[in-house]
C-alpha cells in the first residue's frame, strides 16, 4: 500500500468520526424513526471503521483494502444514504 493510500484511509477514519458525531447528536426525544435511523448509521460506521483503525495503528500491515470496500458496499446496500467513503477515498488520492 502506498503512503498516499495510507493517508487516504486515515482521512476516512477522521471522516467517520465526524459522521458519528453528527448522528450521535440526534436526541432520543426526536421521532422514533429519526432516532433509529441515527443508531443504524452509527452502528454501520462503527462496524466499518473499527478494523480500519486497528490496522492504521500498525501501519496497515495485513490490511486487505478489498475486504474493507466489500464491507462498505454491503453497508451502502443496507443504508444507501451512508457517507460515500469510496468517493472520499478517491478524492483523497489526488
Amino acid at each position: 500500500m502506498t503512503p498516499t493510500e495510507k493517508t487516504a484511509f486515515r482521512r476516512l477514519l477522521a471522516d467517520a468520526v465526524i459522521q458519528m458525531r453528527a448522528y450521535s447528536s440526534v436526541a432520543p426525544q426526536q421521532s422514533v424513526e429519526t432516532y433509529q435511523s441515527a443508531l443504524r448509521h452509527l452502528n454501520a460506521l462503527a462496524d466499518l471503521v473499527h478494523n480500519l483503525a486497528i490496522y492504521s495503528v500498525h501501519d496497515f500491515t495485513g490490511f486487505e483494502p478489498e475486504l474493507f470496500w466489500r464491507q462498505f458496499r454491503y453497508c451502502r446496500q443496507r443504508i444507501p444514504e451512508l457517507y460515500d467513503f469510496e468517493a472520499a477515498f478517491q478524492k483523497y488520492l489526488v
